[in-house]
């Protein structure tokens, strides 16, 4: 998959963009949320063979995508964007952009996928 290497073993390169330009923004492909943020430790993450790998703080995924000079989304509009992640979602996930509207949370679609992170909330935060 083509957004591996920008999703996995990413907080390195997040936390060089902001240090460089004082924020980044990030994308999640499963979820499809959009937000910048100032301070990296507003992020949680898992660990990786290759790294910290930065989890979404919406749905609990790790499949976020910094938007920095070396990433595909750079220097893309917003639909580019959005577009490029629905892609992204289809062919690792199996979601077409059109199934987005019926449920927005993954865990919910798959119907056991982010179970502890649903537990860990206390319920969806887009289907409660």
């Amino acid at each position: 998959m083509e957004h591996m290497r920008e999703s996995t073993a990413n907080q390195k390169t997040a936390r060089k963009e902001i240090e460089e330009r004082g924020k980044v923004k990030l994308c999640c492909i499963p979820c499809l949320k959009t937000w910048e943020i100032t301070d990296i430790s507003s992020v949680d993450v898992i660990p990786d063979t290759e790294g910290m790998t930065m989890l979404c703080s919406y749905c609990r995924v790790d499949a976020l995508v910094p938007v920095v000079p070396s990433s595909m989304l750079y220097g893309k509009t917003e639909e580019e964007q959005k577009r490029q992640l629905e892609e992204w979602r289809y062919a690792e996930f199996g979601f077409p952009p059109e199934e987005e509207e019926k449920t927005s949370c993954l865990g919910c679609q798959q119907g056991l996928a982010n179970q502890e992170a649903h537990m860990d909330i206390g319920g969806c935060l887009y289907c409660d």
